[in-house]
């Protein structure tokens, strides 16, 4: 079961494929998030930050940045015990090989930075 942890070429057989298995399509890193594989590979990481209500209130007032840093930081000011639940959901997504990390890395997106804080 170690070449499920790895996913490396020719580490997954049939036991695990599912786990090795990319949700990138070449579409956009957002269409990637989007669509239900990403939200079924990161599903304890998303429903912790549902269940949360500063990471919902975080995620709604970062909606409203555009990228700004500085809004980012208020907003985290703002919730800050939404923050860290927030960015175990963001970096499951963009940042791990059964979600969206193909597309979302295409994009230029860093893991070093999940989260824009």
């Amino acid at each position: 079961m170690f070449g499920c942890v790895v996913c490396g070429p020719g580490t997954c057989g049939d036991e695990c494929a599912v786990m090795c298995k990319s949700c990138s399509t070449g579409a956009t890193c957002a269409d990637c998030i989007n669509a239900g594989c990403a939200t079924d590979a990161c599903k304890a990481a998303l429903q912790a930050c549902s269940d949360n209500p500063e990471c919902g209130a975080f995620l709604d007032c970062v909606d409203g940045c555009g990228g700004t840093a500085s809004c980012w930081s208020e907003c985290a000011k703002s919730h800050p015990n939404g923050v860290t639940t927030y960015r175990h959901a963001i970096v499951c997504v963009t940042c791990t090989k059964p979600a969206c990390y193909d597309d979302c890395r295409a994009e230029g997106y860093t893991c070093a930075a999940a989260g824009g804080l």
